[in-house]
């Protein structure tokens, strides 16, 4: 699918989405997630905002597999090179998403409410734990779509995602206090979550850091094994 109309689909799908999620003037109800003890309404609205970002994406790496991607790999020599290309398409990619998202929600808010939501600190590590989130699942889907293929790797990754929230909910409602809580990516991109983490703002930046870097370096050096395998020529 051509990429603006791409966008086009992808932007309408947004404003759908901050549409459904309330607003109470913060801006981090955006970013408030899943309540922990399970929720249908919140649940499907998170996974529905997964999908946004998953469906922009599908089928962006067969380009660099098939037709296209003999022409790149001509062109610079090296598998390695398109990896890395990949890879700062997927970044580009989630900071358009997440930016109209939020354009999108202040619109709407300040069309229903007349006014902008209010922003304290903690909203930096919601919005960069999303950002984070999605790097690392949506590489999971590339990684995927590279070994095999765009329908498998799509289906393989919600699985996954929808695994892990039910996992990351379980885990807060009965074991509150475990340390398991804080390896759980997504819970830094949820504000019912993440209140619930008893740890300070700097803390928190700490770990969801640590644990980002820890995930993109083993997938992006999983990623350049798979090119570098792949048998693209």
């Amino acid at each position: 699918m051509d990429k603006i109309k791409q966008l086009v689909i992808t932007f309408l799908m947004l404003i759908v989405y901050c549409y459904l999620t309330p607003k109470n003037g913060s801006i981090t109800t955006l970013y408030g997630g899943i309540p922990v003890g399970g929720n249908l309404y919140f649940f499907l609205l998170n996974y529905f905002l997964f999908a946004i970002f998953s469906f922009f994406i599908f089928e962006s790496t067969q380009k660099y597999i098939n037709g296209y991607g003999i022409f790149q790999l001509v062109r610079h020599q090296s598998r390695k090179k398109i990896f890395q290309l990949l890879f700062s398409e997927l970044i580009k990619y989630i900071l358009i998403i997440e930016s109209l998202k939020i354009f999108c929600y202040l619109l709407l808010n300040f069309i229903q409410r007349k006014q902008l939501p209010m922003y304290h600190l903690d909203v930096l590590v919601l919005f960069f734990g999303t950002i984070f989130c999605m790097i690392v699942f949506l590489l999971i889907q590339m990684l995927l779509e590279a070994k095999y293929s765009s329908k498998i790797s799509l289906l393989y990754t919600q699985v996954i995602y929808i695994l892990i929230l039910f996992g990351s909910d379980i885990c807060l409602k009965y074991f509150p206090n475990s340390v398991i809580n804080y390896l759980f990516l997504n819970n830094y991109m949820m504000m019912r979550h993440y209140t619930l983490l008893n740890t300070s703002f700097l803390v928190n930046t700490l770990i969801v850091t640590l644990l980002f870097v820890l995930l993109t370096s083993t997938l992006y050096l999983t990623g350049k094994h798979i090119f570098e395998e792949k048998d693209i020529l």
